[in-house]
């Protein structure tokens, strides 16, 4: 029982760790007083928080197969399995990433964005919205980690990222001046840091992951996205209704 509550209350730990980023977003932009630039860190944040939530189910996905592997002694497999599903992760959240920024005139729409918050909200998610792969690769790593049980090597992966983020905000947003743009920044450096933490100890320390195998990658991309599929739409659920409002 204790095992299961260190690796759920870190898991959430992990999770609002990702999310915080946003936080620190909207709260140093609201500090600078200006109206349409907070409403336009909180309709890119209602866009983040969707894209975030694919990388999430996709991580769930990721996490179980590999972990079943792992439990069944097949670390091999385990390290190929690691392999593809990162691949697939970064694929897929490159994907959501070019849809964004196709469709985010409806998007904006969506959500009810005009003036000049719609057109700092668009500033914002064109310079965040590329380095989704980045966050993809990092939350994966930590996905990984948490797989073979190394509940503090997974927390290090997003602790780091929203240290960042806290460090990086008020240096770009205050001390350069750059307001919303400084805040977009600060999220594309703090994943940054997310897949470099997340590298660190998911390749370098553990040697989780091996090079993906053109024969069975396809197969190994099938096993995770089977179990990421209904993850995914699972945890959609709440930032559709979060839009909807």
């Amino acid at each position: 029982m204790r095992h299961v509550v260190v690796m759920a209350s870190t898991g959430a730990v992990g999770l609002i760790a990702v999310f915080v980023v946003d936080l620190f977003n909207l709260f140093y932009i609201a500090l600078l007083g200006e109206r349409p630039l907070a409403a336009a860190i909180g309709f890119a944040g209602a866009i983040g928080f969707l894209q975030l939530s694919v990388a999430i189910g996709l991580m769930i996905g990721l996490g179980a197969v590999v972990s079943r592997e792992i439990g069944a002694g097949a670390i091999a497999e385990a390290r190929d399995v690691a392999a593809s599903g990162l691949l697939t992760m970064i694929a897929v959240l490159a994907l959501v990433a070019a849809g964004t920024v196709v469709f985010l005139g409806p998007l904006l729409d969506l959500v009810g964005a005009v003036g000049e918050a719609r057109l700092q909200a668009r500033q914002f998610v064109t310079i965040v919205a590329p380095s989704l792969p980045l966050a993809a690769a990092g939350m994966g790593c930590a996905a990984l980690l948490r797989a073979v049980g190394d509940v503090l090597g997974a927390l290090d992966v997003t602790l780091y990222a929203a240290l960042a983020a806290a460090v990086l905000d008020p240096l770009l947003i205050f001390g350069l001046h750059l307001g919303l743009e400084g805040a977009a920044i600060s999220t594309v450096l703090s994943r940054v840091v997310l897949v470099f933490v997340g590298w660190d100890h998911a390749f370098r320390r553990r040697d989780l992951v091996g090079w993906p195998r053109a024969a069975t990658a396809l197969v190994e991309m099938r096993r995770v996205l089977s179990v990421a599929g209904p993850a995914i739409l699972t945890n959609l659920a709440t930032p559709v209704g979060a839009l909807y409002v």
